[in-house]
C-alpha cells in the first residue's frame, strides 16, 4: 500500500509538471523553434510578429528536423497497412524502417491511431518521465527499500540533466526508460521461463524505442548486471526472444550503417564538447553554472544538452551518502560502471584511444552519451543513500550532517569564487561571472534550507523530515525542467502555408531545392509529403555525398573529407548534373535573378517559389551507356556526359546507343513511397534511369521478370527495358 502511495506522488509530480498540457492544451514540442526560427513559418506570422515569433530555446531544433516528420512519415505507412520501408523525402530517398532514430515499430507508437498526432507525440514524451520514474520505483521497491528512498530516486532519474535535455527528442529517454524494468525481470526469482520471455520484450522495446548509442550503452549495463547477479541462463533465454522481434529493424540498419560515410576524424578528440570538459563537473552540482541556452546566456561549452548531468543538489548529496555509507549487493558493481563511464566521458588518454586507433563502432560515438549511465547509477545511489539517512541513529545523523556541510561549504564556496570574480575579476569575465554567481544562489539557498531541516530532525518527526527534503527535490527539479522545456499552441505545431499548400497539390513525383537552410529546412517538408534533395541524418549513404560534394566542387574527384556534418544542403542548381535530381522548384531567401530557365510562382514575405523549366523526369530513356568497373571512375565520367542523353554506370553493361525516339515513352501509373509502377514503350532495347538513390534492397521487375539494377550516374538507379511495350514494377523489398 505505501508503495502504491509512492508512485501516486510520484505520477502527481509529472502531472504538475506536465500542467500546461492537461490545463492549457500547449504541447511539450519545440514547435516555437520551427515558426520563429524558419521561413516559411515566419512569412506567415510576419504581420504579427515582424521579428518573428518568440522561441524559448534555440537548442533543441532536432525533434522538429527529424524526429516528428520521420515518425510521421513511419505512421502514416502503417496506417495505410504497409511497412515503413522507404522514406522519399530527403537526400532524394533513403532507408526509413533501418533509421533507428524513426522509432517505426515502438510498440507506444499505439498511441498514434488513438490521438491526433501532434497530441500522440506529446503523451509520448510526457510517457518518458512517466515510465522511468515509475520503472525505476519498482526496481528500487523489489529491494526492500523505503517508499521516501524509491521515490527521490525516481524523481531524479526521470527529471535527471540527461532526462530533460533529451526529453524533446521523444527517442533517447525512451530507449533508456526500460533500464531499471530489465534489471528487474532479471533479479525476479520466480517463473523464471515468464521473467526471461518478458525480459527479452522489454530488451525489445527499449531498441526499437529509437537510439542505437543509447541502447548500446544500456546493453553493457546490462551484460554486466547479468554475470554479477549470475543470470546468464535467464539472459540466453531472452535473447532469442529479442533478436526475433526486432531481427526486421537489425536488418535493416546493418544495410544503413554498412552504407553509410559516417566517419569521425581523428582530430575530433581535440574539439571541446567531444567529451564532457572537466570544468563542466560543475554541471553536477550547479546545472546553469554557464548559463543556459533558454536564458540565452550560456557561456560554456558547445552544446549545454551534451553535458549536463543533474539530478538535483539534495540528489547529490545523497547519492554521495549512498556511495560512501550504505551497503547493497550491486554496490560494487553499479561504482565499477560509474568509475568507468567517467573514465570514458572525461577527456583521460584512455578516453581517446577509440579515436587515436579508430576502433570500429566506438570511433563513431559521441561519448557525452555516458551520462545515461551516470545519471541513473547517481540516482540509485542517491535513494539508497536517502534510505541510509531514514535509518534512524547517531552514527548516521554525523555522517549526514558532516556530508552536507562539505556540499554545503563546496557550492557556497563556487557561489562566493564566482561573486568575488564578477565584483573584481577581469573585464572580458566579468558577465560569465555574473552569470555564474546568479545561478549558484539557488543550489546554495536549497542546501541552505535543507541544513536547517536536518538540525530539526529531533525536533519533528522522521516523516515530516523526509516530506520536506522530497518537496525541495521536487521544487529543484521542477524548476529546472521547466526552465529547459517549451510548452508551445498547438497552432505552432507544423502549421501550412500558402506555399507548402501550394506544392503539396503539384503532381508527383518532383524534387524540391532551398537554397538557403533558413527555409524549408531539412527534413521537415517530410512532415508535409513534400520531397527535396536534402536531408539531415548522423547516417547518410557515401555515395549521395560524393554526388553532390563533387557538384559543389565542379569535378569528380573524391577528396574527402567533405564536412557536411550530417547535413546535406545542397545551395545552388547552375550545374548540369542538378538536373539529375529531378529538381522542380526552388525556394529562396528573396528574389533571384532573372533566368530564362526558372520561372516565378509566389513569393510569402521573404520566402521566394520558382519553377524550373529544365527539370529531368524522375524516370526516362538515355541514348548512350558508359560502363566503368570502378567507383571512382563512375564519378569521374560523369562529369563529361550530357545528362538528358547518356548514363554512366557502375559494372559491366554492353547495350548499343540508339538516338531517342519521339514514338517512345515513360507513363506512370502508380508511384508511392516505396514502390512505383511505370508503362514504357521503346524501339530499342533502352537503358532505363530511375532518378532515386540508389540501395541494394530496390527491385525492378519488368513484365513480372526479375532484372538486374545498376548503379547509376553516381548515386541513383538504372536498368535495360526491352523495346517494345512494357510494365515495369519498382519495389522495396526486405
Amino acid at each position: 500500500m505505501k508503495q502504491c502511495i509512492g508512485i501516486l506522488f510520484f505520477l502527481l509530480f509529472v502531472f504538475l509538471f506536465f500542467a500546461p498540457f492537461f490545463f492549457q492544451g500547449k504541447l511539450p514540442v519545440p514547435s516555437d523553434t520551427l515558426v520563429g526560427m524558419y521561413h516559411p513559418w515566419r512569412d506567415l506570422y510576419a504581420e504579427e510578429y515582424p521579428r518573428g515569433i518568440p522561441f524559448k530555446n534555440f537548442l533543441i531544433t532536432d525533434p522538429i528536423r527529424q524526429q516528428i516528420p520521420w515518425r510521421k512519415i513511419a505512421i502514416d505507412s502503417l496506417k495505410e497497412g504497409k511497412l515503413p520501408l522507404w522514406n522519399p523525402y530527403a537526400f532524394s530517398g533513403s532507408p526509413l524502417l533501418g533509421n533507428i532514430q524513426a522509432g517505426a515499430l515502438y510498440p507506444l507508437n499505439a498511441l498514434f491511431f488513438i490521438f491526433s498526432f501532434p497530441i500522440a507525440w506529446s503523451l509520448l514524451i510526457i510517457l518518458q518521465p512517466t515510465l522511468a520514474g515509475v520503472f525505476l520505483y519498482i526496481y528500487l521497491s523489489s529491494k526492500k527499500l523505503h517508499p521516501f528512498a524509491c521515490l527521490l530516486g525516481s524523481i531524479a532519474w526521470a527529471f535527471s540533466g540527461f532526462s530533460i535535455a533529451w526529453l524533446t527528442w521523444g527517442t533517447m529517454v525512451h530507449t533508456a526508460l526500460w533500464l531499471p524494468l530489465m534489471l528487474f525481470f532479471i533479479d525476479r526469482s520466480k517463473s523464471r521461463i515468464f521473467n526471461g520471455i518478458t525480459l527479452g520484450v522489454v530488451m525489445s522495446c527499449s531498441f526499437l524505442a529509437g537510439h542505437a548509442q543509447i541502447f548500446l550503452y544500456v546493453f553493457i549495463f546490462l551484460c554486466f548486471y547479468v554475470i554479477a547477479k549470475k543470470r546468464i541462463r535467464r539472459f540466453f533465454l531472452a535473447l532469442p526472444v529479442f533478436f526475433s522481434i526486432t531481427s526486421i529493424q537489425w536488418k535493416e540498419f546493418y544495410s544503413i550503417v554498412v552504407q553509410s560515410s559516417r566517419v569521425i576524424e581523428h582530430d575530433v578528440m581535440l574539439k571541446e564538447g567531444w567529451f564532457v570538459p572537466w570544468k563542466h563537473l560543475l554541471q553536477f552540482l550547479i546545472p546553469d553554472f554557464f548559463g543556459n541556452p533558454a536564458t540565452m546566456n550560456y557561456w560554456g561549452t558547445w552544446n549545454y544538452g551534451e553535458l549536463v548531468g543533474y539530478i538535483g543538489i539534495v540528489s547529490v548529496v545523497f547519492s554521495i551518502g549512498g556511495i560512501l555509507y550504505s551497503s547493497f549487493r550491486e554496490k560494487k558493481l553499479f561504482l565499477f560502471i560509474l568509475c568507468l563511464s567517467f573514465l570514458f566521458i572525461l577527456p583521460t588518454s584512455i578516453a581517446k584511444l577509440p579515436y587515436e586507433y579508430s576502433i570500429p563502432l566506438l570511433s563513431s560515438l559521441q561519448p557525452t552519451r555516458l551520462l545515461v549511465l551516470i545519471v541513473f547509477i547517481l540516482s540509485i545511489f542517491s535513494a539508497y543513500g536517502f534510505q541510509r539517512f531514514l535509518e534512524t541513529n547517531q552514527e548516521n545523523m554525523r555522517r549526514f550532517n558532516v556530508l552536507w556541510g562539505m556540499v554545503f561549504a563546496c557550492v557556497a564556496s563556487i557561489a562566493f569564487i564566482s561573486w568575488m570574480l564578477f565584483r573584481h575579476g577581469e573585464e572580458d569575465m566579468v558577465e560569465y561571472m555574473r552569470i555564474a554567481f546568479r545561478n549558484s544562489i539557488l543550489p546554495t539557498m536549497l542546501l541552505f534550507i535543507g541544513g536547517g531541516i536536518f538540525l530539526l530532525r529531533k525536533k519533528i518527526p522522521l516523516v515530516l523530515v523526509g516530506i520536506l527534503l522530497l518537496l525541495i527535490v521536487f521544487f529543484d527539479l521542477f524548476r529546472f525542467g521547466r526552465k529547459f522545456t517549451p510548452f508551445t499552441d498547438v497552432s505552432y505545431f507544423f502549421p501550412s502555408t500558402k506555399i507548402i499548400t501550394y506544392l503539396q497539390r503539384q503532381e508527383k513525383p518532383f524534387r524540391v531545392i532551398s537554397l538557403d537552410d533558413r527555409i524549408l529546412s531539412s527534413n521537415v517538408a517530410a512532415y508535409y509529403g513534400i520531397e527535396m534533395v536534402s536531408g539531415y541524418d548522423p547516417l547518410y549513404t557515401k555515395h549521395y555525398e560524393d554526388f553532390i560534394a563533387s557538384i559543389q566542387r565542379g569535378n569528380g574527384l573524391l577528396e574527402r573529407p567533405y564536412r557536411f556534418n550530417r547535413m546535406i544542403h545542397p545551395s545552388y542548381v547552375d550545374h548540369p548534373l542538378f538536373n539529375l535530381l529531378n529538381i522542380k522548384y526552388v525556394l529562396s531567401y528573396g528574389p533571384m535573378t532573372d533566368r530564362e530557365d526558372i520561372k516565378f510562382i509566389m513569393n510569402e514575405g521573404q520566402t521566394y517559389l520558382y519553377e524550373r523549366s529544365s527539370v529531368l523526369s524522375r524516370f526516362f530513356f538515355v541514348s548512350r551507356v558508359i560502363s566503368k568497373s570502378e567507383y571512382s571512375s563512375m564519378f569521374q565520367t560523369l562529369f563529361q556526359i550530357n545528362p538528358h542523353q547518356e548514363a554512366v554506370v557502375l559494372g559491366n553493361l554492353d547495350i548499343q546507343s540508339y538516338p531517342l525516339d519521339s514514338s517512345e515513352y515513360v507513363r506512370i501509373e502508380t508511384y508511392e513511397d516505396a514502390r512505383a509502377v511505370i508503362e514504357t514503350r521503346a524501339i530499342f532495347h533502352r537503358f532505363f534511369v530511375i532518378g532515386t538513390q540508389y540501395t541494394p534492397q530496390w527491385k525492378a521487375y519488368v513484365d513480372g521478370t526479375s532484372v538486374k539494377i545498376y548503379q547509376t550516374n553516381g548515386a541513383f538507379m538504372g536498368i535495360v527495358i526491352p523495346d517494345g511495350e512494357h510494365r515495369l514494377e519498382l519495389r522495396y523489398e526486405l
